[in-house]
């Protein structure tokens, strides 16, 4: 099992926080809210390489 890095679980937890008061100030339903978290994580890990080696 590996170590939690709790600065970033808790950097990440605010992000999320942020996204969603941010969709909700928005108004945007929580469906909507989910399909536009739902790409942005797409876009992002679509930039990133996995190491497979």
């Amino acid at each position: 099992m590996e170590i939690e890095d709790s600065r970033l679980a808790d950097r990440f937890a605010n992000t999320i926080d942020r996204a969603y008061e941010r969709g909700t100030s928005l108004r945007l339903s929580d469906e909507e809210f989910r399909i536009e978290i739902s790409k942005a994580f797409e876009k992002w890990l679509g930039s990133k390489k996995p190491d497979i080696s």
